[in-house]
């Protein structure tokens, strides 16, 4: 959708230079971060290379709401509003590349940092849980009594059960991990975790 590529476009010129970045627009939206060059053998790469495309398509599939409500689901691909809002940080997300260490000055940036130097350890991720009944949106989740995490707004029924995206502590994090949904008193299984590449802790600290 047009407004969230903008909002895209904003999020990466907040956390990378700019200055390397391109942007071609037209059938297909495209933007390139170019890598910085090895002055020799001993340095180490400052920022890694990102690149992303988005063509559209001639004759695109239709999909209905509740099929995009699913597909979002089972590919793990929250949605702004839904999902997460700027509450959520770039290792929640898993987008843990799409920031450089040497960007300098940006709104977050002691967040990420602290994040960053233990590991880019985050303290909950984003979850796929599936459900065998009927379960509401946004409810609160426990580990016997204990609060683990949320719903998001995306919760959909497929043949397998209900299917929800959630937000879950990270000490939880783990697949075939049992969860509560303190609402309807239901019971669901951790069937998928966006978990971001691992970094080991930076130097610095």
């Amino acid at each position: 959708m047009k407004d969230e590529l903008t909002r895209l476009r904003e999020k990466l010129e907040l956390y990378r230079f700019t200055e390397d970045a391109s942007w071609e627009e037209g059938a297909a939206v495209s933007a390139t971060l170019v890598e910085t060059q090895q002055a020799d053998e001993n340095s180490s790469v400052g920022w890694t290379q990102l690149k992303f495309k988005f063509e559209i398509e001639m004759n695109p599939q239709t999909m209905s709401e509740g099929e995009w409500l699913q597909m979002r689901v089972q590919r793990m691909l929250p949605l702004r509003g839904w999902d997460f809002g700027d509450s959520q940080n770039i290792f929640e997300l898993g987008l843990t590349n799409a920031c450089d260490e040497n960007k300098g000055c940006y709104i977050g940036q002691e967040v990420v940092e602290r994040v960053r130097s233990r590991g880019g350890r985050p303290n909950r991720h984003l979850g796929e849980i599936q459900f065998e009944s009927e379960i509401e949106a946004i409810e609160e989740l426990r580990v016997e009594t204990e609060k683990v995490g949320s719903l998001t707004k995306s919760v959909v029924r497929a043949s397998s059960g209900y299917h929800a995206l959630s937000w879950i502590e990270r000490r939880f994090c783990q697949i075939g991990t049992k969860v509560r949904a303190e609402t309807s008193n239901q019971f669901g299984v951790i069937k998928n975790l966006l978990m971001g590449p691992k970094r080991p802790p930076s130097e610095k600290s």
